[in-house]
């Protein structure tokens, strides 16, 4: 028997879709029909669009589903049509007519504007604020927007792979400690939840006109970087507070030791990566963001910080704050690590060497940063300690 997911296009939710109408296989799929599946789909599941009667005639035809001819695709149009006909009066077709079934069909359209339009005009009308049209962001792992003065986050569905509610409910609850906490980060406007084709949970900020302060250091001056540096210091220490029971907990040694990411690196560095991960001490744990990389600390026209995108925030050590700081914040630049180490550079570099252990993206860190620099990769942690503690010769 056919599985319905090894068939092109149809993916775990269409195949929990399809099973549940009485169509659990490619053989029984076929039997019907494209169009005669559809139909069954549409009376269980009203949001489905034309975009995946598309998808179920590939099936089919063994095609991916923007591949089938246009001929075709007219034939289907007017078939879809004609149910549409037939809908309750008051049914309305979906806002957002895109098909997503798995990771690859959100990356697909998780940037488009004109994708997410009608949904995000619908958002904003139910939370009573102004719309404008969308313009597109720094991209992510969600879609994110700029509408006039406010900026909406809409969350991939839980069809794309991961269930979206607990990142949802952790930087949302995180954004609240932060204002609190007097850490500089934009209002947070409306946050809910709509269902629609799938159901996006969604945030609203207000927008901050500033520029991502990666771009923005590599051409600061000396006194600029001063600056920056001692606000960033700041804004640590008000944020790296005690918050437990704030949001749920990270078991970040699991998660450190089984990291796939691991694998981008040689043997011998991974399982030292490993091995110093076991050996630290997690207490005490603070709130930390996780994810202080160039994108997400903003630099205004006065050159003050304000930080953004709570997505990785999570209870751990503060010092986990550091391998994005110097990897990919920093970029390893001397001036800025001797401005932010002090003057203990050997227990500095340790400190770095644990975060960039723990830390979920660290293997990826230290594989990129000697190519940055065109340099051999990295083949132990002696290596990455050498190339730290030159920075500061």
């Amino acid at each position: 028997m056919e599985k319905l997911t090894s068939m092109e296009n149809i993916g775990r939710g269409m195949s929990e879709k399809l099973a549940a109408i009485g169509i659990d296989s490619g053989e029984s799929l076929k039997a019907l029909g494209a169009e005669a599946a559809f139909a069954k789909l549409k009376a269980r599941y009203p949001q489905v669009c034309l975009v995946h009667l598309y998808a179920l005639e590939g099936a089919v035809c063994h095609l991916p589903f923007d591949s089938l001819s246009e001929s075709r695709k007219k034939e289907l149009k007017a078939f879809s049509d004609s149910l549409k006909s037939q809908d309750k009066p008051g049914e309305k077709a979906p806002l957002f007519q895109e098909a997503v079934e798995n990771w690859e069909d959100w990356g697909r359209v998780f940037q488009s504007k004109e994708a997410f339009a009608p949904l995000a005009r619908e958002i904003f009308r139910r939370e009573g604020l102004p719309f404008a049209p969308l313009t597109s962001l720094t991209p992510g792992t969600n879609g994110v927007f700029r509408s006039g003065p406010y900026v909406v986050k809409i969350f991939f569905p839980k069809e794309a792979g991961p269930d979206p509610r607990p990142d949802f409910e952790n930087e949302a609850t995180v954004c609240g400690r932060l204002a609190q906490q007097g850490v500089p980060t934009p209002a947070l406007a409306a946050q809910g939840v709509i269902e629609d084709a799938y159901t996006f949970y969604y945030l609203i900020t207000r927008f901050f006109p500033g520029k991502e302060a990666g771009p923005w250091l590599a051409s600061a001056s000396s006194k600029e970087q001063e600056a920056f540096v001692g606000q960033l210091k700041s804004l640590l220490a008000k944020l790296n507070q005690p918050a437990e029971g704030l949001i749920p907990p990270v078991d970040l040694l699991k998660r450190a030791v089984e990291n796939p990411r691991l694998q981008a690196l040689p043997p011998n560095l991974r399982e030292e990566m490993a091995q110093r991960a076991k050996g630290l001490n997690l207490r005490p744990s603070v709130l930390v963001h996780g994810d202080l990389t160039g994108e997400n600390l903003l630099v205004d026209a006065e050159g003050k910080l304000t930080l953004i995108d709570c997505a990785d925030a999570c209870l751990a050590p503060a010092f986990y704050e550091l391998a994005p700081i110097v990897f990919e914040l920093f970029q390893c630049r001397e001036g800025l690590l001797r401005l932010f180490a002090g003057e203990d550079k050997e227990n500095f570099v340790e400190q770095v060497l644990d975060a960039v252990s723990l830390h979920d993206f660290g293997a990826h860190m230290l594989r990129d940063a000697p190519l940055r620099e065109g340099l051999p990769p990295f083949e132990s942690l002696m290596d990455a300690r050498r190339f730290l503690l030159e920075k500061f010769r």
